[in-house]
């Protein structure tokens, strides 16, 4: 048990230690036993905020456009305490995908419009429609700057 323990504190050392007090070869092996279990990552303590933000609107056929954003975004801010931040979240989430999807395009993947397949079954059910209903998306994106950087219809 000792050794077990004298182990991994040492290759706690090495991964962790300054270049300058560490040799290569023990920075190999001790991120080969570190990295699968023990590695953690930044995100878990300070999350790399997106630097832009997504607004969604939808539209029945050729109607007009509703703000969904806004709507889910102002019952999550007026009743704190219930699901609607979980609501907030799936949705800013799903969209922020789905932007990135429509502006870069998913390559050598089985299904390219996967987050736009979800975020369109997500907004039937928050509208209540049925999922053979025709529903438009319109999402724009701005930046931290509140200039449009783009806009994707599907």
């Amino acid at each position: 048990m000792i050794c077990l323990l004298t182990f991994h504190f040492a290759c706690t050392y090495f991964y962790t230690a300054p270049d300058t007090f560490n040799s290569v070869k023990m920075e190999i092996i001790s991120a080969r036993y570190i990295n699968p279990f023990f590695h953690q990552y930044w995100a878990l303590f300070a999350p790399n905020l997106p630097d832009y933000n997504v607004v969604i609107e939808v539209s029945e056929k050729e109607g007009v456009w509703r703000n969904i954003s806004h709507e889910i975004l102002e019952n999550h801010y007026s009743y704190r305490i219930t699901e609607k931040g979980r609501l907030a979240l799936a949705f800013t989430g799903i969209a922020r995908w789905a932007t990135w999807e429509c502006a870069v395009g998913r390559v050598n993947e089985k299904d390219p419009e996967k987050y736009q397949h979800i975020l369109k079954d997500l907004c039937r059910g928050y509208l209540r429609m049925n999922p053979t209903d025709d529903l438009r998306i319109r999402l724009t994106k701005y930046d931290l700057y509140s200039a449009k950087e783009g806009e994707f219809i599907f």
